[in-house]
């Protein structure tokens, strides 16, 4: 059995007074219990952040893929209609840019006019044709993007192309 007594290690402990020793012991104890609720809390909200952001990404994607505007502008081709569309919408909204994209997953638009014509970045195969939505995150031609992509569907219901939101 270890005796505190001959342990150097406590000697400065054993010392003190037990109602200090105990008010001590108590708040390290404490602040380990502060530090690990804060660190649950913390990324719970960070999650519920994400999940908020996420959600409001698709929804403001969806509005933007069913515009008329960009429907129409996407179905010409008309990459200066498309790119005064998408640069009011960067203006009027919180997110960082708009790329709207064909069927084939080659840009239409983009914020840099030089990336236009090239494929997007992050596509999931095989989900823009079925009509599927969907979220994802890394790192793309802007760098570090959080993006909604939803298909835009033409006037048959049918897929057309892909409207992105990257926050």
């Amino acid at each position: 059995m270890l005796q505190l007594n001959e342990n150097k290690q406590f000697a400065f402990f054993q010392r003190l007074a037990f109602p200090l020793r105990i008010f001590l012991l108590i708040l390290v104890f404490s602040i380990f219990v502060i530090a690990a609720l804060a660190q649950y809390f913390t990324a719970s909200f960070e999650d519920y952040l994400t999940l908020h952001v996420r959600d409001m990404a698709m929804n403001q994607a969806k509005i933007i893929a069913s515009n008329d505007s960009v429907i129409s502008a996407v179905k010409t081709r008309d990459y200066k209609r498309l790119a005064t569309i998408a640069n009011k919408l960067q203006r009027d909204t919180d997110f960082d840019y708009v790329v709207i994209g064909d069927r084939h997953s080659i840009r239409l638009y983009h914020p840099n006019p030089e990336k236009i014509g090239y494929p997007m970045q992050f596509t999931k195969q095989g989900a823009l044709e079925k009509g599927e939505s969907y979220f994802i995150t890394g790192k793309g031609s802007m760098g570090m993007a959080m993006r909604a992509k939803t298909p835009i569907f033409d006037d048959d219901g049918k897929v057309g192309n892909a409207a992105n939101l990257l926050i």
